[in-house]
């Protein structure tokens, strides 16, 4: 068994921390996680991704068409790595853009973004993540909610909710990051009322 996820972003979004988590929880399940990452500069708001393979594997990368979950926290960087996804992949989307620092650059209109997104793979979550993570105080926290939500959706081999309530319980705010997580996990439903 093999699943190959990719998340992308923006540097400072905690898309790294989002990866880790996820791993943490898997191997308390026993499951073999193995990440890579590539930041650049992210430090300074520059795009971000990292590869995570889960099961039987020996080696961190995602290959260009082998992801079967894209974890977008941006929708510019998530079209931007479309090209990770599989054909049956699905994408986990934060409705969110963030403008790029560079002057005069052209940011893509949402509806495009969208278009684009369905354009290849299967099936789109487009999540307001961080709308849920700024209700809770901080737009820090849409990685987690992001979190519950991928939880919510048992795609990943030997994800477990306890095990990722144990991770999210050893950061700090562990009060703040569990409600964030619990928002995120309940949005499937919501959004599911709607499909």
């Amino acid at each position: 068994m093999v699943y190959n996820i990719v998340f992308v972003g923006v540097g400072g979004q905690g898309i790294i921390t989002l990866a880790k988590l996820i791993a943490s929880a898997l191997t308390k399940s026993g499951v073999n996680a193995l990440i890579a990452e590539t930041h650049g500069l992210s430090q300074r708001g520059g795009s971000v991704i990292v590869h995570m393979r889960v099961g039987d594997v020996n080696a961190p990368l995602v290959p260009l068409g082998g992801a079967d979950l894209l974890v977008g926290l941006e929708m510019i960087e998530a079209v931007r790595y479309l090209s990770y996804l599989n054909k049956d992949g699905i994408k986990v989307v934060n409705d969110y853009i963030i403008r790029p620092t560079v002057p005069n650059v052209k940011v893509p209109d949402r509806k495009n973004l969208i278009d684009e997104l369905r354009s290849i793979g299967g099936k789109l979550y487009l999540l307001p993540a961080t709308e849920r993570a700024l209700e809770i105080g901080d737009a820090l926290y849409t990685n987690i909610v992001i979190l519950g939500f991928v939880t919510s959706l048992e795609l990943i081999p030997g994800l477990k909710r306890g095990h990722v309530v144990d991770v999210v319980k050893g950061l700090r705010n562990p009060d703040k990051n569990l409600k964030a997580f619990e928002s995120g996990y309940k949005l499937y439903k919501e959004l599911k009322a709607e499909l």
